[in-house]
């Protein structure tokens, strides 16, 4: 007689499984941020391109339903289906919670759309996409800031990236920090760089602008990696 499959086995099956699946999405949130940033020079300005949180966050949602189905084959061929049932609940809601709940209209965003911050003689400027349906959409899409009013990063609270400015733009602004592609040090070096060197603005129209601004980055990236060698 054969016997019987522990069932705990579905257990054990399951939840590495889940784990493995969330994989693309922490890689993006835990280890892309300590990665440099790659600005590129375009159309007259200084481009550097967001990180690609969104599709990640898709594509773990994706391979966390995926995990789901097999879950529930798997419970159904080893005669223990409701605790697969159980599990399988558990991810779906995780995937409505934090992952999507337009599958494919939130896929497509994230191929179509990227987050980009542009530097220019006159100001920086953050392009975000169409927030995905488990993001609240009370954010600009497009918010530019001018190198005059002497705005620098005071604080990140939660998601929002809080700036202040001069005596008579004061704030606080605050913009989305999702998918910015730069360390928050990063963009605060920039913008405190450009704020006190207007004579290193009109760079940011040519090709020259991205030496600096990648020496700019490169020193923020230090002071995060190697903290102690300051």
């Amino acid at each position: 007689m054969r016997k019987p499959i522990d069932p705990r086995a579905v257990m054990f099956v399951c939840f590495p499984l889940f784990i493995f699946t969330q994989l693309p999405f922490l890689a993006e949130r835990s280890v892309r941020p300590f990665a440099p940033s790659r600005p590129r020079y375009e159309g007259g300005a200084i481009v550097i391109p967001g990180n690609r949180e969104s599709i990640a966050r898709i594509i773990s949602a994706y391979f966390l339903g995926i995990a789901a189905v097999a879950v529930l084959v798997y419970g159904f061929v080893t005669h223990y289906p409701l605790q697969a049932a159980t599990y399988a609940a558990v991810a779906l809601f995780v995937i409505y919670w934090d992952g999507t709940r337009r599958p494919i209209s939130d896929l497509l965003i994230a191929l179509r759309d990227r987050q980009t911050t542009t530097l220019t003689p006159e100001g920086i400027s953050f392009h975000f996409p169409q927030p995905p349906s488990i993001e609240e959409n009370d954010h600009d899409t497009d918010v530019t800031i001018l190198w005059k009013d002497n705005v620098h990063v005071f604080s990140i609270i939660h998601d929002d990236l809080n700036l202040f400015g001069n005596t008579t733009h004061p704030g606080p602004w605050s913009i989305c920090s999702h998918h910015i592609g730069i360390t928050y040090t990063g963009l605060d070096t920039l913008m405190r760089h450009f704020n006190d060197h207007p004579q290193d603005r009109p760079l940011l129209a040519t090709p020259n602008g991205l030496d600096l601004v990648n020496q700019i980055l490169t020193k923020a990236h230090k002071t995060i990696t190697n903290p102690t060698k300051q």
